[in-house]
């Protein structure tokens, strides 16, 4: 009895190794030096014929579809811009004439303060309006400093109308510690110019009789009066 064997075995393909891929880019020439082994025939690259002129005109109606997107965003940034700025602008307007007039107010009310208090108080019998004039003078000079045009100019703070956002391009002056030290005295200069002639007077009132020409429950009043005229605003 004989016995059949199969013989479809699948046979394995050999996968050389990387040592013997890389010999195999070398060959011996008939001197017996190794050079690169022949390359194999590349297939030849070849473009059609295209008009330059046509090439141009794609490229610039890509260039035309690019400008004509950036104009968008442009118009759509304006029409943004138009319909904040006006009714912002119009709110600093009004916000500056509001600033003056609380200003002003507030400069009104310490004015009738201080010349209540200085025509009504008394030292010997004159008032202290009378012994130093240059309250007068203060008055004046502090309506002056404290009512300016700059102060109340914010267009800074306004939306451009043209929708363009200008940034500032000078280079920020650096802070040091001196320039803190420099501005620190001359604010203590400045106090001591603005309050030396008070602090003069008040040492010749510690040798005199003061006298008040009103009493505290007439001053109270008048105070809570002006108060409640201020809070109502």
């Amino acid at each position: 009895m004989s016995v059949e064997y199969p013989t479809d075995y699948p046979v394995e393909e050999y996968e050389p190794t990387a040592a013997e891929k890389f010999a195999s880019m070398f060959e011996q020439n008939e001197a017996g030096q190794w050079e690169i082994a022949k390359r194999p025939e590349l297939p030849k690259l070849s473009w059609s014929d295209v008009d330059p002129v046509e090439i141009e005109a794609w490229y610039q109606g890509k260039v035309d579809l690019e400008t004509e997107q950036g104009q968008k965003w442009s118009d759509a940034w304006i029409a943004y811009m138009d319909a904040v700025a006006e009714p912002w602008n119009s709110f600093v307007d009004q916000a500056e004439a509001l600033a003056l007039e609380d200003d002003t107010l507030r400069l009104e009310t310490d004015e009738e303060v201080i010349r209540y208090l200085s025509n009504n108080t008394f030292l010997d019998g004159v008032s202290l309006m009378d012994t130093y004039p240059e309250i007068e003078d203060w008055i004046t000079q502090m309506k002056a400093e404290a009512i300016k045009p700059e102060f109340y100019d914010w267009d800074m703070i306004k939306a451009p109308e043209d929708g363009q956002i200008e940034f500032p391009t000078e280079e920020p002056v650096p802070v040091t510690m001196q320039s803190y030290e420099e501005a620190a005295l001359v604010e203590e200069e400045m106090y001591g110019q603005a309050h030396e002639p008070w602090a003069k007077a008040m040492d010749e009132m510690r040798n005199k009789l003061v006298e008040y020409g009103y009493d505290r429950e007439v001053a109270e009043a008048w105070f809570t009066t002006s108060g409640a005229e201020w809070e109502t605003l």
